[in-house]
């Protein structure tokens, strides 16, 4: 099964923090909430990779927090304030929305609940939308050329 990146890409803020263990929501992922201060994350249960991330003329940074070998959440400020969260990723299956998804769902899950899904060329590839909740998510590389061309070719019928 292909495993599909999940990454909260939500520019609202939030004031409320309390732990929800792995649920993703519209605020927040776990114990870490979008509006937070980056230096206030919780403890990784590994090292914790500072990040710098451009694009065009901005730049900004972020911390990769490893939970085992192969797992990570990767958090990321904004160009405007490089303080607080504003983007939080992962690709961890434990983290999981209210709606049932998590990372390694196919895309068939996704459109059972007649919900949307957007392609856009950008770096985050994919948008779903339910009335709840918005997640972008990605193809994991070695799959993206056939996904892309069967999307465009077929209006979002492959099941990755």
């Amino acid at each position: 099964m292909l495993s599909i990146p999940v990454a909260i890409l939500i520019v609202c803020c939030a004031s409320k923090v309390g732990q929800n263990d792995f649920l993703i929501d519209a605020i927040r992922m776990g114990d870490i909430a979008l509006c937070q201060s980056i230096s206030d994350l919780p403890n990784a249960d590994g090292p914790v990779e500072r990040l710098v991330f451009e694009s065009e003329d901005a730049e900004w940074i972020g911390k990769k927090l490893k939970l085992s070998k192969d797992e990570w959440i990767i958090v990321e400020t904004s160009w405007t304030d490089s303080t607080k969260v504003w983007r939080i990723s992962t690709n961890s299956p434990k983290y999981v929305t209210k709606d049932g998804y998590r990372v390694g769902d196919k895309v068939s899950k996704l459109k059972q609940i007649n919900s949307s899904i957007d392609y856009y060329e950008e770096e985050r590839g994919f948008e779903y939308k339910s009335a709840t909740l918005t997640i972008g998510f990605s193809i994991e590389p070695e799959f993206e050329d056939d996904f892309y061309r069967k999307v465009q070719a077929c209006n979002h019928c492959p099941d990755y």
